[in-house]
């Protein structure tokens, strides 16, 4: 890829604009916004036209000025209550703000004589200001049309790993955790298992598995994704395809301790803090919607034919959720309302299972935004609070790569990965939800 490419597809990115304007008429921001976006089109068409630096700049400061403005209007309240209208103008803003970046550091380099090293150097901090642009209206806005935002993000990604090897540091990551899976994996087993089926066929799947209502583990059903075959995901490979991307990233042991927070980080960067050295702290990329962000990696999965299946009164809406961490990195008792296919790629994950007719039991957090977690630490119990929990029976099992876990809507468990691990999840409603 020569990045001075003269006919590469990011030229068509400014003509793609169309596509997102918003309409004019109206109250609210698409109304405050509408005509400001469509200068700033206009200002970006003119500035590709004359190839003009000052023009590319007055875009980006523009942009910037707009973004902040928007920045203010989310937190005059809590953030679910941001109306979409004001996500989307952020989205939209950030598509005029990486697009007159991009062009005014293609500019720069036809203008100015930078020497290699000069060159490298620039372009690795460009382009990463470029996909943080991207990134930041893509996880703070709200999807456009035609995937603007997504593709143009692989692209600049695709540039910045083409021009800059990325060098492979983990091949002892995966023998390291072979040999300390199998150490704790035979300690871990010690209750009932849960039941092993081959690639089942949909009608099983749906007349006795669902109707059972139990987990079972399944085999043999994602053996075709192409992260686990032909573009098999390692940690490389993942630092590969999206290392520059920013991500959210879960900081503490569990979502439920009081030290527990968020922050954005690139992918690379948790790579290096949180999986290649062996911290205290964890971090964890936790319950994330990665593939509507990143499309190189969506095109790597796919969605097993068991979620089409629900009832006639129930669309089918599949939420797909990333799980990227180190070994050690838990997910509290807790259950899930919707049904969940837990499809491990690499690495293995522990569950412990408790069947829902022993919620009563469970000391269901108070808080309503832990009303699906548990309050028992099932590592640590507190005995004195929960003298009982050890009489409620449960089921465990290791999940292995390629390895699909069935779990019932509203079926308890807990998690821990024993290895750096990745994990996708589909949630679907079989039933409508009450």
């Amino acid at each position: 890829m020569n990045f001075m490419d003269e006919n590469d597809e990011a030229f068509k990115f400014p003509l793609q604009l169309d596509n997102v304007i918003m309409p004019t008429d109206g109250d609210g921001p698409q109304s405050m916004f509408g005509n400001v976006f469509l200068e700033m089109v206009e200002d970006l068409r003119l500035a590709y036209q004359e190839g003009s630096r000052a023009k590319y700049e007055h875009c980006c400061t523009r942009s910037d000025i707009l973004l902040e403005y928007v920045w203010e209007q989310f937190y005059i309240g809590h953030w679910k209550d941001v109306p979409l209208a004001w996500r989307k103008v952020y989205s939209q803003i950030s598509c005029i703000k990486a697009s007159s970046q991009y062009f005014l550091l293609k500019e720069n380099f036809k203008e100015i004589n930078f020497n290699e090293e000069q060159k490298n150097r620039i372009f690795k901090k460009q382009l990463k200001k470029i996909l943080r642009s991207c990134d930041m209206g893509l996880l703070m806005g709200y999807s456009l049309p035609n995937s603007v935002l997504p593709q143009f993000a692989s692209y600049i990604h695709n540039i910045y790993s083409t021009l800059f090897h990325v060098a492979n540091f983990s091949s002892n990551i995966n023998r390291e955790n072979d040999v300390e899976h199998k150490q704790k994996k035979t300690k871990l087993i010690d209750n009932e298992s849960i039941e092993t089926v081959y690639c089942p066929s949909l009608e099983y799947f749906q007349t006795v598995i669902m109707k059972n209502g139990q987990p079972v583990l399944m085999k043999n059903c994602i053996d075709k994704w192409p992260a686990l075959c032909e573009r098999r995901w390692t940690v490389d490979y993942i630092r590969r395809k999206a290392g520059c991307r920013l991500v959210p990233i879960e900081i503490g042991s569990k979502y439920t301790d009081d030290s527990w927070s968020q922050k954005l980080m690139r992918i690379d960067e948790f790579i290096q803090q949180y999986i290649l050295k062996d911290t205290e702290e964890k971090g964890y990329l936790a319950q994330y919607q990665l593939f509507d962000q990143i499309e190189d990696l969506r095109k790597d999965i796919i969605v097993p034919d068991y979620c089409s299946i629900s009832s006639e009164d129930c669309d089918v809406n599949i939420d797909i959720n990333a799980w990227f961490g180190p070994a050690n990195t838990v997910s509290p008792l807790h259950r899930d309302e919707k049904e969940n296919l837990f499809c491990q790629v690499f690495g293995q994950k522990y569950f412990k299972l408790i069947d829902p007719t022993y919620s009563d039991k469970l000391h269901i957090h108070s808080d309503h935004l832990l009303q699906t977690t548990s309050q028992i630490d099932v590592e640590n119990v507190d005995l004195g609070r929960f003298p009982d929990f050890h009489r409620i029976p449960y089921k465990e099992v290791v999940v292995e790569a390629g390895d699909v876990l069935y779990i019932p809507p509203m079926y308890w468990h807990f998690v821990k990965s024993l290895s750096t691990s990745f994990s996708v999840t589909f949630w679907w409603e079989n039933s409508p939800m009450k």
